[in-house]
């Protein structure tokens, strides 16, 4: 059974001050309520045993189109004025 997992309104809002949120905006109250009731799922994350995982990196950036191609295949795109 999950423990009960709480945020402390306090931590909450030096952590959203932090971020650069304002804290005075109405609804700041609004994401607490949400983040409160998400917490219970992200904490079970730290429960998932990944020792055996290999890390993936998905933003890796991809080779890009023109990489590989000759240069002297990339058309030349300077105009040819008079």
């Amino acid at each position: 059974m999950l423990e009960k997992t709480e945020l402390k309104r306090e931590v909450f809002l030096s952590m959203a001050k932090t971020f650069g949120l304002d804290i005075n905006d109405p609804h700041i109250e609004e994401l607490y309520a949400y983040v409160q009731k998400i917490l219970p799922t992200l904490k079970r994350i730290e429960e998932l045993d990944l020792t055996d995982m290999e890390p993936v990196m998905p933003l890796t950036p991809s080779p890009s189109p023109r990489e590989g191609v000759k240069k002297s295949h990339i058309p030349d795109q300077r105009s040819s004025g008079p």
